[in-house]
Order: structure tokens, then C-alpha cells, then sequence
């Protein structure tokens, strides 16, 4: 699903501003 996918891509940013 188009929904899934884009929580998805938005749960890596979120995970990879975290590390920043």
C-alpha cells in the first residue's frame, strides 16, 4: 500500500534525524 510505504519513509527520516 501507498499509505504503509510512506509511514514508512517517514519513520526512517524521523530515525535518521535522530542520529543527527
Amino acid at each position: 500500500m501507498e499509505l504503509q510505504y510512506h509511514r514508512a519513509c517517514d519513520y526512517f527520516l524521523h530515525r535518521l534525524f535522530y542520529h543527527m
